[in-house]
């Protein structure tokens, strides 16, 4: 999947926009911008966004990555430096914004040396959208804060799954109600 990059995202010709395939995120760049990779300064229009799967952002996710919400991006090419640095826009279908909360996303670029890396966000409720000012091509996904997450410890899940969670609720409740049930019957 490579995406096109258009020559203006707004009326002023300022800005460069790219769009990955999925049409969910965009990396609007500044025209003016220097883009630098380690042997050279290249266009904006040479940059790509591809749609990262769930199996490959959970074969990188470690225990404190939070929560993925399907909603994963690569920025090519490789090892690029953005100067100033560009907007990463995902936007989130109506479904998965009231599932997801909203408020509690956050951006994460993954790091070979430490994980998934919290980057700082600016969420606009009234288009579901997340914004992220990035620096650095790479992959980058949408995640969902933990409680535990928030905290800095490690969250109990990396995916969602209701189906686990309500097994495990009936099998907690079970196992009380047979506690309850074997006290009772004592003499």
């Amino acid at each position: 999947m490579v995406a096109q990059a258009t020559a203006t995202a707004d009326a002023s010709g300022e800005m460069i926009l790219v769009r990955a395939d999925d049409d969910t995120a965009t990396v609007s760049v500044p025209a003016a911008g220097v883009l630098t990779t380690d042997d050279e300064t290249i266009s904006g229009e040479a940059i790509r966004l591809e749609p990262v799967g769930q199996p490959e952002v959970l074969a990188t996710a470690g225990s404190t990555a939070g929560t993925f919400t399907g909603y994963g991006y690569r920025i090519l090419p490789k090892d690029l430096t953005f100067h100033p640095p560009a907007t990463l826009k995902i936007i989130i279908s109506a479904g998965d914004w009231k599932a997801e909360g909203g408020d509690n996303l956050s951006v994460r670029k993954y790091n070979t040396t430490s994980g998934w890396v919290k980057i700082p966000v600016r969420v606009d409720a009234s288009n579901r959208s997340v914004e992220a000012a990035v620096t650095q091509s790479g992959m980058y996904a949408l995640f969902e804060n933990t409680t535990i997450d928030a905290a800095g410890d490690s969250p109990s899940a990396l995916t969602k799954s209701p189906q686990k969670s309500w097994t495990a609720l009936i099998g907690l409740c079970g196992a009380v109600l047979l506690a309850i049930i074997f006290r009772l019957r004592r003499p």
